[in-house]
Formats: C-alpha cells, sequence, structure tokens
C-alpha cells in the first residue's frame, strides 16, 4: 500500500493504491453511492466513500477511482487549496 499527498495547481491531491484485486472499471462509480458496498465488504453501513465524495463535492474538489499502478486499487482526491490570507496591516 501506498498513500501519497501533493500540492498540484492549487489543489491537494491524496492518493492511496494498493496490489490487491482492484476494482472492476464498471463498478468504480458505484463505490460512492448511498449505501453501496463490495461483494467482499466487511459489515457496515457502505457511508464511508458516500460521506467522502459528498465532503469532496462541497468543497470544490472530487474523488474517483482507478487502477493502480500495480494493478490494484487507487483512490484518489482533490481538494482546492486554502487562499493565503494577507495579515492584517500593523497599526
Amino acid at each position: 500500500m501506498e498513500v501519497s499527498l501533493r500540492a498540484e495547481e492549487g489543489q491537494a491531491l491524496l492518493r492511496a493504491s494498493d496490489d490487491g484485486p482492484g476494482i472492476p472499471p464498471e463498478e468504480r462509480a458505484a463505490l460512492f453511492a448511498f449505501g453501496t458496498q463490495s461483494v467482499d465488504a466487511k459489515p457496515g453501513s457502505g457511508l464511508g466513500l458516500q460521506s467522502a465524495h459528498r465532503v469532496a463535492l462541497t468543497h470544490g474538489g472530487r474523488i474517483w477511482a482507478e487502477e493502480s499502478t500495480w494493478g490494484g486499487a487507487a483512490l484518489h482526491a482533490s481538494l482546492p487549496l486554502a487562499e493565503e490570507e494577507e495579515p492584517p496591516a500593523a497599526g
């Protein structure tokens, strides 16, 4: 497993990749739907990725899944970087 975080073109980019069985392309969009779980999922509500998707969209970002360079899954999230504020003028 590899996790990376970098800044690029005004975005914070988070990636988590593994060498597991991966996620078939036709199932990737459904990962972010309310209550969706994979067949092999442990018991739970299926809200984790849906919640992450909603948070990303609310803050002007996005989240998506691809195949990793090792053939497993790569989950990506991007969020806009905060603009730096000018310090108040001394008085």
